[in-house]
């Protein structure tokens, strides 16, 4: 109804240009297909030339420089992908500043082959981590070199280890005490079947039995141990050498390092929440294993947890575990349960021994009879007819004899 509602003017305006919409429907409209205007016979032989000159246009055009930042640089698909772990010489956690860390690697050689997002730093800023795509490692010399200089920093390089190859170890030894300079065993060290050699480093002399005598050097091969090796004119037969456990040296833990460490610093004498080495005062409490609770050393050999750890080990390496797998067993190990101490107690005193009350014996009958036939207890007496007589005390004599005292007499002063 017109005028019903608030603010409805039933006669509105209506402007000429926009005539009023009318509800009365048209005709209806032709179909989709209908509508599409045929296309002649030289339009259709255009269309299949100008999709062939539209590819060769698009390789013509500029590439988006955005974008083709964004694409890597290697396919991954054909390129094998190597890391290498870089530490300080001196053992400092050099790498914890990410500026400086970058502004060294970008400076150095490997600038502009290392792989974007693969670069982290290990341990708290002590180790770092590259990766580099295996086909521009002849690219970079400085890779083969041990050690080289990164930035401000001397560092060591190692390669890590391939994927799908099983490292083997060995000692060869006894080398002369005279030996000292590594770099010289390196230069004239080959295998002489053929193998290749990726590490030689000294064997600390407490990694080995007291009965050896001379230095040792230990190899690392991928593959199998070559069999006979030649240092210089000499010809050594490489021995299996087993790596001992992993352990961390801040929390004292099995199976992982200080690089992936996250747990805090133990000590190696009480297991206390304080580091046991560099301390200004040295440790001086009690031993206290905190993995089987015993009163010995962490890296003691008669501890349980060590002897399961050790023989757990040992079948792993036999059966060709690779190390990153051993060490994850390791890490999975449980505790061994074990009881606490009871709490010390203070030493008690022994009780004295309570004065037996006395006993009463015949003359007449011995003593062991009395003891063994318990005629006499503790509470029970003599009577008076079993008293037996006493001898009567012999007479004092006269000067002894105890004199009456003598009455006092007063005498009267005259007045």
């Amino acid at each position: 109804m017109p005028g019903s509602l608030p603010g409805y003017r039933g006669d509105m305006e209506v402007d000429p240009e926009f005539p009023a919409l009318s509800n009365k429907r048209g005709p209806p409209s032709p179909p989709r297909e209908a509508r599409k205007a045929p296309r002649s016979t030289q339009e259709q032989q255009q269309q299949p030339q100008e999709q062939q000159q539209q590819p060769r246009v698009q390789q013509q055009l500029p590439q988006d420089p955005l974008q083709s930042a964004l694409e890597p640089q290697h396919r991954p698909d054909t390129q094998t992908k190597v890391t290498f772990l870089l530490r300080a010489c001196n053992g400092a956690r050099v790498f914890s500043h990410p500026g400086r860390v970058s502004h060294a690697l970008h400076t150095s050689p490997l600038g502009k082959y290392i792989i974007e997002g693969e670069t982290r730093s290990l341990g708290n800023g002590s180790a770092l981590v590259v990766a580099l795509w295996e086909s521009v490692i002849p690219k970079v010399p400085i890779l083969q070199d041990v050690t080289f200089t990164l930035g401000d920093w001397q560092v060591t390089c190692r390669r890590a280890e391939r994927a799908g190859a099983l490292a083997q170890y060995g000692k060869v030894g006894p080398l002369s005490e005279e030996i000292k300079d590594l770099e010289e065993i390196r230069s004239t060290l080959r295998a002489l079947d053929g193998s290749d050699i990726e590490e030689v480093s000294w064997i600390p002399p407490r990694s080995l039995p007291r009965s050896t005598t001379g230095r040792w050097i230990r190899l690392k091969v991928t593959g199998s141990l070559p069999s006979r090796v030649c240092i210089g004119q000499l010809v050594f037969w490489p021995q299996p050498y087993l790596l001992p456990i992993l352990r961390c040296p801040a929390c004292l833990k099995v199976g992982h390092s200080i690089n992936t460490c996250r747990s805090f610093v133990r000590c190696g004498r009480c297991s206390g929440p304080h580091p046991s080495h560099g301390a200004e005062v040295a440790c001086d409490r009690p031993f206290c294993c905190f993995q089987c609770g015993g009163h010995h050393g962490l890296r003691s050999a008669h501890c349980p947890f060590n002897q399961e750890a050790q023989q757990l080990y040992g079948r792993l390496v036999q059966e060709g575990m690779p190390l990153p797998d051993i060490n994850s067993r390791l890490r999975l190990l449980p505790l061994p349960k074990f009881r606490p101490p009871p709490p010390s107690r203070p030493p008690t005193m022994p009780s004295p021994m309570a004065a037996s009350p006395p006993r009463a014996v015949h003359p007449d009958v011995a003593y062991s009879s009395v003891a063994t036939g318990n005629r006499y207890t503790v509470l029970q007496d003599l009577t008076e007819d079993d008293d037996p007589p006493r001898d009567p005390l012999p007479p004092s004599p006269p000067f002894l004899a105890a004199r009456s005292p003598r009455p006092r007499r007063y005498v009267r002063s005259p007045r």
